[in-house]
């Protein structure tokens, strides 16, 4: 009998095409070996980088965490349930009499061993059944920390991928991995070949929308005369943050009728009870093109790391531009899609650009030819022509529907990117991969830390132009909080970024700066405008009244608008002086 190919993916790797056909009955079956005494259980969760988390027993609740080799609660012995050589069901023990099952809640637990049994399914699923002939179902991880449980089986569900290991001598060095490496680098190889050939249907989908929208809106400009940013929040930090913008926003008269500037936030459930009283919940009779004075308004939203887990948290800023109920941002004339951990500052005064504004010095890839490498083949791999553009920011500014292509095919890249780059089997998530390789770790080279980064890169190597490249020579949005020498009107957004020198986001979080003296403050630059904007939002710090009478001595009486005119002009009258 021919074996059946249930595998055939024409994909690009490394600049090679490769044809990968797989055969289920030249596989290997990878069935536990259930006489062994000791294992350990893991499963790479794929929203809880760096992924791999090892099963353990805490006061009769099974949870998955950092794995350890001392840890005698990771340690469990598979025995089999039903005599026989063949068999491949196995109890689970943790200790003689109690074992690793599903309560009546169908969460995991450590209990007295039941007449139920494990199977460990070539794909790595791990399936409980109580009866012959039952459908199962399969051990389901959540997150780090937290519960497993039951769930229906799901082809292509990494939270239900498993290996079973120990602490094995390699080389020289005793690492976890497992007891069947080459069974392992089958079934992963295997996966991962499923996840392309299904993810990439999705890219294909979203580029064929995205092609239709462009043809359908060519000539015509955006129907609204208004502007907004829009924001995601799941947390009283991104709360803190807001506040801080809206303060902002105020503070340098972004909110006046004049500027038609909205922000807009959507907000998970849980977090609607924190918002500002500044803020008022979006109802069908709010219209982004109706005229009037800046408006704060938020909407219910659950990102798309809270719809499916298997999401990066941080992939939620995106999909908050074009997920379920955000049609209405199609309304106005341009979007803002930044992080909230950002501040407006006066260039945003006034700008209504005509194209698409990105910071183009952002460091992304540190450089690393690796990395440029690893993204310029997933861009081909996806069907799209990668033009060589690196180190984009994460802030765009511009037409609100090229705004939401940009969103929209940056969420559909993310699972067939994952895979590609950091799938199963890949060398950051190698056999014995319980802690990240150097050249996976930042600044060494790819990082799944920052996937939400590069795939904004290759969205906008389809979706931008090579006028928007080539004119914007210098960066406006996405600069820093720690410069005393750029003054605020160079920026029209400053994003606090990991840094420990002040302006840091993390020192104000924990109330290093609750008793900071403003007195010495110049609110024209942009370290020391970050510093007052969020102090004084949080209501902390000393010394507001000196750092206010230094700035209206520098301000005499003009607005913020008026102040950065008569910047601009002296900066025009000094480079003309120099050429």
């Amino acid at each position: 009998m021919r074996p059946s190919r249930v595998i055939k993916l024409l994909t690009y790797i490394a600049g090679t095409v490769i044809i990968l056909v797989m055969s289920s009955s030249l596989l290997p079956r990878p069935a536990p070996d259930v006489s062994s005494d000791h294992v350990r259980l893991w499963v790479d969760i794929p929203n809880s980088f760096p992924w791999r988390y090892c099963l353990r027993e805490y006061n009769g609740v099974t949870t998955l965490v950092a794995c350890e080799k001392d840890d005698r609660n990771q340690i469990f012995k598979r025995k089999k349930a039903l005599a026989g050589e063949i068999s491949t069901q196995f109890h689970l023990h943790y200790t003689e009499h109690e074992c690793v099952e599903p309560d009546d809640d169908l969460i995991v637990v450590v209990r007295d061993c039941s007449g139920g049994w494990w199977s460990w399914e070539e794909s790595g699923r791990l399936v409980w059944r109580e009866r012959e002939g039952e459908v199962g179902r399969c051990f389901t991880s959540i997150k780090n920390n937290e519960i497993i449980v039951m769930k229906p089986c799901e082809e292509l569900n990494e939270n239900q991928y498993t290996e079973f290991g120990d602490y094995l001598e390699d080389r020289g060095k005793t690492e976890l991995m497992p007891l069947c490496p080459a069974c392992w680098r089958t079934r992963q190889d295997n996966l991962r070949a499923k996840e392309l050939l299904e993810h990439r249907k999705v890219v294909s989908e979203a580029l064929r929308e995205i092609s239709d929208r462009e043809v359908a809106s060519l000539g015509i400009a955006p129907a609204g005369q208004r502007r907004a940013a829009v924001f995601y929040a799941d947390s009283k930090q991104a709360i803190k943050y807001l506040r801080w913008w809206i303060y902002a926003w105020r503070f340098i008269g972004l909110d006046i009728e004049e500027e038609a500037f909205d922000i807009v936030v959507m907000v998970d459930p849980d977090t609607v009870e924190d918002m500002p009283d500044d803020c008022k919940e979006y109802s069908k009779q709010f219209s982004p093109q109706a005229a009037g004075p800046g408006q704060c308004i938020y909407k219910q939203f659950e990102g798309i790391a809270s719809r499916d887990s298997s999401y990066d948290v941080n992939m939620n800023s995106l999909d908050c531009n074009t997920g379920p109920g955000t049609d209405f941002l199609e309304e106005y004339k341009l979007l803002l899609k930044a992080d909230i951990d950002t501040f407006p500052s006066p260039y945003l005064l006034g700008f209504w650009p005509d194209q698409v504004v990105v910071n183009r010095f952002y460091g992304t890839t540190h450089g690393s030819a690796n990395v440029e490498r690893m993204l310029l083949d997933t861009a081909t791999a996806a069907g799209i022509e990668h033009k060589g553009w690196y180190n984009l920011g994460s802030s765009w500014y511009g037409d609100s529907r090229r705004i939401r292509n940009m969103a929209r095919l940056t969420v559909a890249l993310y699972k067939f990117a994952k895979s590609f780059m950091f799938g199963p089997g890949t060398t950051c998530r190698c056999a014995t991969c319980t802690y990240l390789p150097n050249e996976c770790e930042w600044g060494y080279g790819p990082y799944a830390g920052v996937m939400s980064l590069y795939l904004q890169e290759i969205a906008l190597n389809r979706l931008w132009t090579d006028d928007e490249w080539n004119n914007q020579t210098f960066a406006v949005l996405d600069l820093g909080t720690t410069d005393t020498e750029v003054n605020i009107c160079q920026a029209a957004l400053l994003h606090a970024m990991h840094n420990d020198q002040p302006f840091s986001k993390f020192a104000f979080l924990s109330g290093r700066y609750d008793t900071w003296d403003m007195a010495t403050l110049n609110l024209t630059n942009i370290r020391d405008f970050s510093m007052f904007i969020a102090l004084d939002s949080a209501g902390i710090g000393l010394n507001r009244d000196v750092a206010l009478k230094t700035l209206n001595n520098t301000l005499r009486g003009r607005t913020f608008a008026q102040y950065c005119e008569s910047v601009y002009k002296s900066a025009q009258h000094v480079s003309s002086a120099k050429t």
